[in-house]
């Protein structure tokens, strides 16, 4: 389930945002760059994200992606291995075997698209297994990737080309379109900015890509015959368009200061909030601020991985010292419910009454001084239940609601080395 984010109103630099769920296009153009999570225990080194290959390789019109982090590749395979029905497989390349993922699918261009149930390889009964909890998700949502940009044959549908000159920079043709009716994205091709309603699905390699931007070095705009293409929402505080990333304001340039954004984020009940950090250079004094919807607020940053509700609000507040930028990935995954606290249990961590996600662990601390690490199993429960100490009268885990309450200070620190009792 992907949310979307509805216009409420905007006050200077002050946005307030509302994601909804709502019903996506059944085939959106490619991402350039894809993420695969949910496994905590098996395939484990491909949880990772996977980029378009930097060589033209292509299976039936569909690309190969390629790891981030390992040698191994998801690709289109319309061979017979292993239940002779077209399938994308994640791992080993160019040939599958029994180790890795698969998902039957016939119909999707980009791997973003598939939305069949994957199976994952479980080498210790040596058995395919169903993976319902494994995704699939865009990993840079705003950015769709290198498109054709030549006059003859553009991919940007209803294309308007505004000269931007030497001085062309993303942000600058994103706000350019913006400010187009009906135009949602934004594409560079050297000093050309092209806004337009769409692309086609002729995307190519980032290779095709590399001609650096006039007004920032830093940053790509296109290529010969090519165009880098964005969403428009991007680098805004307030949206209208499918999502599950924030951006900071003008991403992917700086942001300036006196910033003030609030984005609320709403998933099924069933389900907390994940986050992935693409980008993130946040100076001291600059924050973003989670608040649950029982109250409870911690800092964001890498070291803050999952919310503890299906609904959060984030606040982001800039001085007017150093800027920075982000781009804050997010997902709705399962979880275990909370675990009551007792008279038996001395300390949780982390401590905060909300509901655990599937693959996070706990610490429990009981007041005679034993320790416990319990860990939320992709079935929805616990490893081990409860009673955790002695002479406690806790029972297994709970699903209550959380209580209302402020996180501890450290919870937004490092997750702590735990050891568990013998």
């Amino acid at each position: 389930m992907e949310p979307v984010i509805v216009r409420i109103a905007t006050f200077g630099a002050l946005c307030f945002v509302v994601l909804t769920s709502l019903p996506t296009s059944a085939q959106d153009p490619g991402c350039q760059k894809i993420r695969i999570s949910g496994s905590t225990s098996l395939q484990t080194h491909l949880m990772t994200t996977y980029t378009i290959g930097n060589t033209e390789l292509f299976v039936e019109g569909r690309p190969v992606y390629t790891s981030d982090t390992t040698d191994d590749r998801i690709y289109y395979v319309s061979g017979k291995y292993p239940d002779d029905v077209p399938y994308w497989f994640v791992g080993q390349y160019p040939s599958p075997g029994d180790n890795g993922l698969h998902v039957e699918d016939h119909r999707s261009l980009y791997a973003n698209n598939i939305e069949g149930t994957f199976n994952i390889w479980d080498p210790e009964i040596r058995e395919w297994k169903g993976a319902p909890y494994v995704q699939i998700s865009c990993a840079d949502s705003g950015y769709f990737g290198c498109f054709n940009a030549a006059d003859h044959d553009s991919s940007v549908i209803d294309a308007s080309i505004i000269p931007l000159g030497p001085r062309v920079t993303v942000e600058w043709c994103i706000e350019y379109c913006r400010n187009y009716e009906a135009k949602s994205i934004a594409a560079l091709s050297n000093q050309d900015c092209i806004c337009g309603s769409g692309v086609n699905h002729n995307s190519f390699s980032p290779k095709f890509c590399e001609i650096p931007c006039g007004g920032n070095s830093d940053q790509k705009c296109g290529g010969a015959g090519r165009a880098d293409v964005y969403q428009t929402w991007v680098g805004v505080c307030v949206n209208e368009a499918t999502t599950d990333a924030i951006y900071s304001p003008r991403y992917p340039g700086m942001y300036p200061p006196y910033q003030e954004c609030t984005w609320e984020i709403i998933f099924e009940p069933d389900k907390v909030i994940k986050f992935y950090y693409n980008v993130w250079d946040v100076p001291t004094g600059d924050r973003l601020v989670i608040t649950d919807k029982s109250g409870q607020s911690r800092i964001l940053g890498p070291y803050f991985h999952t919310a503890w509700t299906n609904e959060v609000t984030v606040n982001f507040v800039s001085n007017n010292l150093v800027n920075g930028r982000f781009a804050v990935q997010y997902e709705a995954v399962d979880h275990c419910g909370g675990i009551g606290a007792t008279e038996g249990i001395a300390q949780l961590f982390p401590s905060h009454g909300g509901n655990f996600a599937v693959g996070q662990q706990v610490t429990i601390r009981c007041t005679d001084g034993i320790e416990t690490v319990v860990e939320c199993l992709h079935e929805k429960i616990f490893n081990v239940t409860g009673p955790y100490c002695a002479d406690s009268p806790e029972g297994e885990m709970t699903t209550s609601t959380p209580s209302t309450g402020t996180a501890a200070a450290d919870d937004h620190a490092a997750e702590p080395v735990t050891r568990k009792s013998q």
